[in-house]
């Protein structure tokens, strides 16, 4: 039987429309990549209940993007910005010429896949899922067995291809000859930062780097710079991106998906088969735009990506975020994007950006969570020193709060760890117990100078508030037996103190907070 499942014009990507978007507004739906980017307008976003087929899909958009209309610098893209809609005619027209590359079931060129691979080496398709507990990977949040997996739609198998190839994990993978290790995905443990507008035309538009600032460090000028699916053969394994395109495309791992039985109108997929593909040999470069850097102390010239931590948050990272690009540090190109968009007057001044966190925190093969945050951003504290510093002593306080009260928990009882004195689980809630307040900070920092005094002063009180609901949480545990209790009081004493030292005066200036 001849299968087909065309990504162009089959639904498989969920989106919510926007209640302008006329009948059956507002509601979500799966609709094919074409319709997608003629719609994008009318698109609220891309709608999935994992943050990692939420990001591959945006890059998998984005890449068609780069490939239509290949801008070539700012101006070609406040060209496109203006226009407020994605210019259908030289969408419809790629597409069209490319179509016989995005059937999923194509005999010789399957999209996102490698024809021919032996199916004896085929596993679950749930395998693509690195969240799913499926042969060696360890049950996080799934707890099925393998032998309880079924088929798959064909829109989900998809979905799951393309995030694999973004966020597989490192270990050994099958080659047909035996067992062979196996480097992670470029987006394996990062945190990727992603600008998201009002709609999807916005977000993409956000996301859209121009040739001119998104050159890839280490890139390969032959042979050119093509998408996955426009190559008629596989590159060097050991090759790197040629660019833009081939980066947004990579495919670290060889995959088939083999159909199941047919229920009904769709096809399904019940197996998949997956073998080594491209090792990602640039992971020491800064080249993604959607990751952060950091510089090693001890090898010059060499950086690695920011990486999402169990315990941690990528909100005390946020003044560093905001801050530009230097030596040691390489803030998300789609951050200096919106920056230098905001102060060459494309973006208005007064504009705002949700920055969505997203990715897997764990180790090599080790999955431990997911995440996906997000913070609303005015472009001006991207651009301006003084709200910059705003943000970063605003930070500093927290840092401050964090410090003294992994201090006074270990003078308790608690066992310490090498976060900063705190056990995990305590380090854990300190800062998603600040995460809405956090997520309104940098609105706050965007006013006046007494707007932003004020801001400050209630933070502080945010900071203060939460050391102690984490206080009270880890000595309720430790209980009040004996003379638990009376050390206990006076070390709530002491903590108090502490912090009120430490948070009355946040500006430094004499002037004191108020009810802290």
């Amino acid at each position: 039987m001849a299968w087909s499942f065309n990504l162009l014009y089959e639904p498989w990507l969920p989106v919510l429309l926007s209640a302008d978007a006329g009948a059956g507004s507002g509601g979500q739906r799966e609709m094919g990549l074409a319709e997608v980017l003629t719609r994008a307008h009318e698109i609220r976003e891309i709608a999935d209940p994992s943050p990692l087929v939420t990001v591959a899909l945006h890059r998998l958009l984005l890449a068609v993007l780069h490939r239509v209309f290949a801008p070539t610098d700012e101006h070609a893209w406040e060209q496109l910005w203006r226009a407020g809609r994605l210019p259908e005619a030289p969408v419809v027209a790629y597409l069209d010429d490319v179509a016989d590359r995005f059937d999923l079931f194509h005999a010789r060129r399957p999209c996102g896949q490698t024809p021919g691979l032996p199916e004896r080496l085929a596993d679950p398709v749930a395998r693509l899922a690195v969240e799913q507990a499926t042969g060696r990977q360890a049950t996080v949040w799934d707890h099925h067995c393998d032998a309880e997996r079924g088929p798959v739609s064909a829109a989900q198998a998809a979905r799951w291809l393309f995030a694999h190839h973004a966020f597989c994990l490192s270990g050994c993978c099958g080659d047909g000859q035996g067992l062979r290790g196996v480097a992670a995905g470029p987006l394996a443990h990062t945190a990727v930062f992603m600008a998201c507008g009002g709609n999807l035309w916005e977000t993409l538009l956000l996301n859209l780097a121009p040739a001119d600032t998104a050159a890839v460090p280490g890139a390969s000028a032959a042979p050119p710079d093509l998408p996955a699916w426009e190559r008629d053969a596989p590159p060097d394994p050991d090759a790197p991106p040629t660019g833009m395109l081939d980066l947004l495309t990579w495919q670290p791992r060889s995959i088939l998906l083999l159909p199941g039985p047919q229920f009904g109108p769709s096809p399904t997929v019940d197996r998949a088969i997956v073998m080594p593909g491209r090792q990602f040999s640039c992971r020491h470069l800064p080249c993604d735009p959607m990751l952060a850097y950091c510089g090693h102390e001890r090898r010059p010239g060499a950086w690695g990506p920011l990486r999402l931590q169990p315990g941690d948050s990528w909100w005390s990272h946020l003044a560093r975020m905001a801050r530009p690009s230097c030596d040691r540090w390489r803030r998300p190109l789609v951050l200096e994007l919106l920056a230098h968009r905001a102060a060459r007057g494309v973006l208005p001044a007064a504009a705002s950006a949700d920055v969505a966190v997203m990715g897997l925190a764990g180790d090599r093969a080790r999955v431990d969570l997911w995440r996906r945050d997000f913070c609303r951003l005015p472009a001006v504290c991207l651009t301006d020193e003084n709200r910059l510093a705003d943000l970063e002593m605003a930070l500093e306080v927290a840092h401050r709060t964090h410090r003294i009260l992994g201090e006074h928990l270990i003078a308790a009882g608690l066992r310490p760890t090498a976060t900063e004195g705190l056990s995990s689980r305590e380090c854990g809630h300190f800062w998603s117990g600040l995460q809405h307040d956090l997520a309104l900070l940098p609105g706050r920092l965007a006013g006046s100078v007494g707007e932003r005094t004020d801001a400050l002063h209630w933070w502080s009180r945010s900071c203060f508030r939460q050391a102690f609901r984490i206080w009270s949480a880890g000595t309720d545990r430790l209980g009040r037996r004996g003379g638990a209790w009376r050390r206990q009081a006076q070390l709530q004493d002491r903590l108090a103190v502490a912090l009120r030292r430490a948070l009355s005066d946040p500006l430094g200036v004499g002037e004191s907070v108020d009810a802290l």
